[in-house]
């Protein structure tokens, strides 16, 4: 996994209210690389001290069909995709998820 800052048009992603900060990250996986449980996202990660929380803004040039889903109490992007029954389920172990999520991560 990757984390990175770039977006393409050169913007600097950051907000800031008051005292908590904003940053736009995109997170990209490498094909297998997801965990059953997600992938976890570090303050370190994403250049703060705390995360308070993230929201997931959408894929990046990417038409999996999984949805990219933020989890606040593990700090983990997970990934879910339609069962045979046409509920969500997680992504399995190992799965091919070559794909880039843009999250914007709110903290200190």
């Amino acid at each position: 996994m990757t984390v990175t800052r770039n977006l393409s048009d050169g913007r600097l992603p950051n907000v800031a209210v008051g005292q908590l900060r904003g940053r736009i990250h995109d997170i990209a996986l490498a094909t297998n690389d997801y965990a059953t449980g997600g992938i976890a996202v570090t303050a370190a990660n994403v250049g703060l001290n705390e995360i308070i929380g993230a929201v997931v803004l959408g894929q990046v040039a990417t038409t999996t069909g999984y949805v990219p889903v933020w989890d606040q109490t593990a700090k983990k992007v997970m990934f879910f995709e339609q069962d045979a029954g046409g509920a969500l389920a997680e992504v399995a172990n190992g799965s091919s998820t070559a794909i880039t999520v843009r999250l914007l991560v709110l903290g200190f």
